[in-house]
């Protein structure tokens, strides 16, 4: 193989012969006369003359013209048809073939006609383009001769500076044809017209662009005159299979193009919507280049559609348009399918009836940009029909789930995604005849498996559950809440039901679907529902879902209408004797840290709260009872240090202070029994006499169960209680999985609490981890936002415990900031500082500032915490901050609620006023220093008082633990508010809150107000895991297992769960206050799960690992890589990352591009890029490759080349290999030369752009050979007639395997540029064959005859359409063309126009 530039001679020559074009299409040589003497000329119509220095052709000279005036957009332009009517023939030979030619017309007025014609033409495209025919250097004129063509029926020459001809087929008009022809030539010449650009890049490419150059030149036919737009795409069928950019005349996908993206016109004209074919020109011209629909289309729809959803919604349409609604689903029907209507759009791979069971049909997509469909009538034994489409790994699908009813009326249900699978279920027999599965490929190939299975659904309800009920507010004014079931046949799930089969209930009264808001996620669905308003005193009713009206799961007392703000809280303590674990010297213990964090729990208690304070172990009796050494029997040792107790205005600080002592007495005491802690919780909270709060049980433990009963003993009498359980795996050791799997059961929430920054857990997040947050351009600071995921002292539980008890009261975190290594005040960035805006939705506002080091006031060797809070209409330069630890009389509101402990600071305002609140906190070391701001070293300043706070330090219990005093300090602000307006945060893709290494999780998030959910400025998920931090952008873009695009439910995919452990999950949203704009709002949601799999610092093997390769073998199946094989080194995709390297990265071995942005994964990772982010991508997608054979080399060519730096190709005979690469630079049309011909190459390409480097694209066949050009033909039903009385009529063919010199009509051309005329070899032998049908059914191959004696299949009145195509010595076969004409029995009856449309 030689890479040359030796063809830029012939490429300079072919740029230079650009200027002058020889009208030889039948090989006679003569040069058109660029100035022939005028004829007599009249405004608006032509008067025949004699006309001097006419064409010649085949000897025969067209001796008369006629010229046609008008005046378009102001200016004057002309047509000029010569002609003759000397009734002479002429013979010519053409591949063996002796044709004898008609050059002449009968008349003045057939010249005249088609003269008219032209100007209607020039008169239509300018008014809906603002562009002439091109006639450049031509005097305003376009030149237009009359001529038998041989291979065509109208030509379009291509057009150069004084040279402007079109040639039209004078047999045709003579019969009364034409019109159509001549429409599509002038479009051709409009074509041209787009100069800047554009035209430079179509003829050199023709005819590989025929699916625009030539099936825009139909649409241009289509939209001048009434009659021909009623008839002009009638019958048009569509195959599939082939890619739409290897169509060419009647391409039907431009019809749909600019049906959807024009906007001119109404339908009733031939023009409707034409703009949207002129807007792609002008993009042509722009970018140099006509494969611009990837830009065109999102400019165009205004945002709406991309290129590949666009190509989506087409073959959906090409299967539904006859049944969907035109008003509700404009994007499934075609508006010109009318009166006469459009043939088989959709060609079935299978078309089957089901009464029963599966089927399944493994296949492939059938080339680049096309489809396959799969039908399915459905009978009875088959009341829903369950679709799925399971592609290759990293696939890249366009899937259509539909189901149509086709009788009056008729409808139309659709699914669609852009992906590797899908699952869609219709409601199937008795209600939808057909079914439907469409599955479409864009600029890549895949593999996939279409699935139908027959269901019988049956529904759960996930929540609100009795174990999860939701809290929906007051019966007269309830709020809504998130629903979410599944639907099932057995253990399958049931997925793509529509909105419409589901109906809502609330104790028998129907729920109000908030618009927008039911969502498929996952496998399950989701929907916000409004409850309907219920009499004073309603507390508990029932929830109901209910499918079709017949199928329905109910939930008892899972709604509860009660005002948000109260619960019962159990706290259930771990009391075995590991709690007595110091993990970091000078951190404290286990126990330590659980009874200063348990506090808070008890500073946040409010009047109408109940609590329950319990701490269990079990005695070692006898000794090595416990599992799994023992049999498990230890006898119980359950503590009730507070029992259940309820709180109201008259006791509220004596119980805070009563159960701060009794949280401070749990201790560490032998085995751990779970369950039956579980239970005695349980039992207490729903003890008699009972009341309507939630009832929540906080349950710690750092061990596994080894006391019976187990918790699996204890499940059904929990879950039949309706309490639900939040869990924390506390340290190394703690039950992970026992956790995850206890709250899942419940509703409640788990969260992994690390104890040390070592082993399984990290210390801080990394700086790149910090960049990737900045990135996001939230306005928070990172590094208190991701300060770590170990938190030292107490301070990663207190930080658990608010949000649980934020969560029980069903109120709304609004962040959390985390404060390490902080210097004393009053050194730099001593003082941590955070605000919030405080919306209108707010009644109650509440702070939680908790400390490592203790708030110990005295002049002691100790430490003091100060917290401070500027309200909303106060200056931080001007006014005072108020205190809070403590408050000032006087100073400080004498109605704001303060509980002042050692460790923690409490503030709770009721009722706080709008706008920015500001909070800070510092610590510093001994009291003779003073407050920041404030010049004096007492506590209070001279003159004032401390305040008394409502429960207040000296209520703290004797904390005999060894503390940390002095700098650093650490310490965590919490805000969370009372407020409709929530975060809801969901993990889909587990099982109970469990996963394996390897797996990927969904992290979801939506934003709920009073009625509704609302969009998100921006989301964020910050997930910690055993061994790194990650962040992550949530999107609302229908990608990401988050439903719809644009549906307020935001997802991401998470895929780093390379080790075993707890993983964290906290999410982070900014939202515009809805009542006023301006402001912003932070919510956020947290969450855990559990990966099973190994620790960070585990060797390699065990049970899910069994090739020792340290990769699971789960995870090794989904992209087919070897189990039993230590493969961890290798890189199937090739991007330049290992097997190993794509587990860490949560990316995919079998994908290059992971997330399909254009640039390959290794490239992204090298530069600092995320390889999950399609946004950050450098390299852009190729787009439309060409590569064309020739004589013995072959030339490449690509979509936007000026986008890339260096486009690298690859060249083998072996599709199996890539090839050996070579660099051809930016420019595009590069030769590769010294090829074997007839050997079959493979070529791929791969994108470079600066230091980015994109995937490598599929494989491109190519073939050179002596002669790589298809030959040409032309076909005409009695010579192009337009009504025959009979169906036996003659043909009249024509073919050449010669070059034509234009855009023709009629005809396959073949390229057309110099290269063909200098490099390759014209093989003649042209063979023809005919059908009446377009698939060429029966038809053989024979050798061409001008005419041919045919029996038409079609019944009077109809159009019959009879189709060709050709095939030269060297195999190649021509384009598949077809002529039309009507049948008509009766004699003497007027001719009813019909057009030759010709493919």
């Amino acid at each position: 193989m030689h890479i040359q530039r030796w063809l830029s001679l012939a490429l300079v020559m072919f740029a230079c012969l650009g200027i002058y074009n020889v009208a030889a299409a039948h090989g006679d040589n003569p040069p058109l006369p660029s100035d022939p003497l005028p004829a007599v000329e009249v405004n608006g119509a032509g008067i025949h003359a004699a006309c001097a220095g006419g064409p010649v052709i085949d000897g025969i000279t067209l001796d008369e013209c006629i010229t046609r005036n008008f005046t378009v957009g102001g200016i004057g332009k002309s047509i000029r048809v010569w002609y003759t009517k000397n009734a002479t023939t002429a013979n010519r030979t053409e591949d063996g073939v002796d044709y004898v030619l008609q050059h002449w017309i009968n008349s003045d007025a057939e010249a005249q006609q088609v003269a008219e014609w032209f100007e209607e033409a020039w008169q239509r495209y300018f008014a809906d383009s603002g562009h002439h025919l091109y006639d450049t250097g031509c005097g305003n004129m376009v030149n237009v001769r009359m001529e038998d063509g041989i291979g065509w029926s109208g030509i379009a020459y291509w057009g150069s500076s004084g040279n402007c001809w079109i040639g039209i087929d004078s047999p045709m008009v003579r019969g009364g044809g034409g019109q159509w022809t001549v429409y599509h030539e002038a479009q051709h010449y409009l074509q041209y017209s787009y100069d800047s650009g554009c035209y430079g890049y179509l003829k050199p490419n023709y005819p590989d662009d025929s699916e625009f150059v030539e099936g825009y030149a139909d649409l241009g036919a289509d939209s001048v005159d009434a009659a021909l737009d009623a008839t002009g795409y009638g019958g048009s069928t569509y195959d599939s299979t082939k890619s739409m950019y290897d169509k060419s005349y009647g391409n039907i996908f431009n019809k749909y193009f600019i049906e959807q993206l024009g906007t001119i016109a109404t339908p009733a004209d031939p023009w409707h919507h034409m703009d949207a074919l002129y807007a792609h020109y002008s993009e042509c011209d722009n970018q140099d280049d006509l494969y611009v629909l990837n830009t065109l289309i999102p400019t165009l729809s205004g945002g709406k559609w991309s290129e590949r959803a666009f190509f989506l919604n087409f073959f959906a349409a090409n299967w539904a348009k006859d049944w969907a609604d035109p008003v509700t689903q404009p994007e499934l029907v075609y508006t010109d399918d009318d009166g006469n209507a459009y043939g088989n759009l959709a060609s079935l791979a299978q078309n089957i009836n089901m009464a029963g069971g599966t089927q399944s049909f493994p296949d492939s997509t059938p080339d680049d940009w096309a489809a396959r469909y799969y039908q399915v009538t459905p009978q009875a034994g088959c009341p829903y029909l369950q679709m799925e489409v399971d592609g290759a790994s990293g696939a890249q699908l366009g899937i259509n789930f539909m189901a149509a009813k086709t009788s009056a009326p008729t409808k139309v249900l659709r699914s669609a995604k852009i992906g590797e699978d899908f699952v869609r279920t219709f409601a199937a027999a008795g209600i939808h005849n057909r079914l439907a599965a469409a599955v479409n490929s864009f600029a890549s190939n895949y593999n996939y498996t279409v699935n139908f299975t027959c269901v019988t659904p049956t529904i759960n309800i996930l929540e609100p559950r009795q174990v999860n009920f939701a809290l929906v507010g007051d019966p007269a004014s309830p709020i809504a809440f998130l629903a979410r079931w599944s639907v099932s046949d057995g253990a399958s799930p049931i997925r793509g039901l529509q909105e419409s089969s589901f109906t809502f209930s609330a104790g028998g009264d129907p729920i109000t679907v908030v618009p927008g808001t039911f969502q498929e996620v996952g496998n399950e669905y989701w929907a916000v529902l409004l409850p309907p308003v219920k009499p004073a005193g309603t507390t508990f009713v029932d929830f109901r879902v209910t499918l079709d009206g017949s199928i329905s799961d109910t939930e008892s007392n899972a709604l509860l209408y009660v005002a948000p703000g109260n619960s019962d809280i159990a706290l259930s303590f771990d009391a075995s004797g590991s709690m007595n674990t110091e993990d970091v010297i000078g951190e404290g213990t286990r126990l330590t840290n659980a009874k200063r964090a348990g506090q808070v729990v008890a500073d946040l208690l409010r009047a109408g709260d109940r609590l329950l304070v319990q701490d269990w172990s079990a005695f070692d009796n006898p000794a090595g009872c416990g599992l799994p050494g023992g049999d498990g029997n230890c006898p119980l040792d359950i503590r009730t240090l507070l029992p259940r107790t309820d709180l109201n205005a008259g006791n509220l600080s004596a119980v805070i202070g009563i159960a701060r002592t009794q949280i401070n007495n749990i201790s560490a005491r032998l085995w751990t029994p779970v369950g039956a802690g579980l239970n005695a919780a349980k039992d207490a909270l729903v003890a008699v006499p009972g009341n309507t709060n939630p009832k929540h049980i906080f349950l710690l433990s750092d061990g596994e169960e080894n006391v019976k009963p187990l918790y699996a003993d204890m499940r059904s009498g929990l879950l039949a209680s309706g309490v639900v359980v939040n869990t924390i795996a506390f340290g190394p050791e703690a039950p992970g999985s026992l956790m995850a799997q206890i709250a899942a059961d419940t509703g409640g929430i788990y969260r992994p609490v690390a104890t040390s920054g070592g082993g399984s857990s990290v210390m801080a997040a990394s700086a790149s981890e910090i960049a990737a947050f900045d990135a996001l351009n939230l306005p928070v600071e990172a590094s208190a936002v991701m300060a770590a995921s170990y938190l030292p002292g107490q301070l990663g539980l207190a930080n658990v415990y608010d949000y649980f008890d934020t969560e029980a009261q069903g109120a709304a975190r609004v962040i959390n900031m985390n404060y390490t290594d902080v210097p004393a005040y009053d050194n730099q960035n001593s003082v941590k500082e955070m605000g919030i805006i405080i919306d209108k939705s707010v009644n109650q506002l509440r702070l939680v500032v908790a400390g490592k080091q203790p708030d110990d006031e005295g002049c002691t060797n100790s430490d003091a915490r100060k917290v401070d809070v500027l309200m909303p209409g106060m200056d931080p330069q001007k006014d005072r901050w108020i205190p809070i630890s403590p408050p000032l009389k006087g100073v400080t509101p004498a109605d704001w609620d303060i509980r002042n402990n050692r460790f923690d600071d409490v503030l709770v305002v009721n009722n706080p006023a709008e706008g920015p609140w500001r909070f800070r906190t510092y610590y510093y070391p001994t009291i003779c220093i003073g407050l920041a701001g404030e010049g004096n070293t007492s506590d209070a300043p001279a003159g004032e008082e401390v305040m008394a706070a409502t429960v207040d330090a000296t209520a703290a219990p004797t904390d005999a633990d060894a503390v940390a005093n002095g700098a650093p300090y650490a310490f965590i602000m919490n805000v969370s508010v009372q407020s409709t307006i929530q975060l809801e945060g969901r993990l889909l893709g587990l099982a109970a809150n469990q996963g394996e290494a390897g797996n990927e999780v969904t992290i979801i998030g939506t934003l709920l107000d009073k009625n509704g959910t609302l969009p998100a400025t921006a989301m964020a998920a910050l997930v910690e895991g055993p061994a790194s931090t990650h962040v992550i952008a949530l999107k609302d873009d229908g990608a990401n297992n988050d439903g719809a695009a644009g549906d307020n439910i935001y997802g991401a995919r998470f895929g780093q769960t390379v080790y075993g452990g707890g993983y964290s999950v906290r999410i982070l949203a900014l939202v515009k206050d809805p009542a006023n704009p301006a402001n912003t709002l932070w919510r956020e949601w947290n969450g855990g799960f559990w990966i099973k799999g190994p620790k960070p610092d585990q060797q390699c093997g065990g049970q899910n690992d069994s090739d020792k390769d340290c990769m699971p073998d789960d995870w090794e199946r989904r992209c087919k890589l070897i189990v039993g094989e230590d493969d961890r080194r290798g890189d199937p995709d090739g991007d330049g990352l290992s097997n190993a390297e794509e587990l860490q990265l949560g990316t995919r071995p079998c994908r290059a591009d992971t997330d399909n942005g254009g640039e390959n994964d290794g490239s992204e990772v090298k530069n600092g890029r995320n390889p999950l982010d399609p946004k950050d991508d450098k390299v852009r997608d190729i787009g439309k490759i060409r590569v064309r054979p020739l004589n013995t080399l072959i030339m490449i060519d690509w979509s936007y080349p000026l986008s890339y730096t260096n486009m690298v190709g690859y060249l083998s005979t072996d599709v199996k290999v890539l090839g050996t690469p070579f660099n051809m630079g930016q420019q595009g049309n590069f030769p590769v030369t010294g090829l074997m011909n007839d050997t079959t190459y493979y070529v791929r390409l791969q994108g470079v752009n600066g230091d980015a480097v994109g995937d490598i694209s599929d494989p491109v066949a190519v073939t050179p050979k002596a002669d790589p050009d298809m030959p040409t033909g032309a076909i005409l039903i009695e010579n192009g007639k337009e009504v025959v009385f009979s169906k036996q009529v003659v043909l009249n063919i024509s073919a050449t395997d010669r070059v034509l010199n234009g855009a023709a009509q009629g005809a396959a051309a073949h390229q057309t540029d110099i290269l063909s005329q200098l490099i390759n070899e014209v093989s003649g032998g042209v063979e023809m064959r005919i059908s009446n049908s377009e698939d060429m059914s029966g038809a053989v191959w024979e050798k061409v005859t001008p005419t041919k004696n045919w029996t038409l299949a079609c019944n009077p009145g109809d159009a019959c359409i009879v189709y060709a195509q050709f095939k030269d010595a060297a195999q190649n076969v021509s384009l598949i063309i077809n002529d039309a004409v009507e049948l008509d029995a009766n004699a003497g009856t007027a001719q009813i126009f019909l057009p030759l449309i010709n493919r």
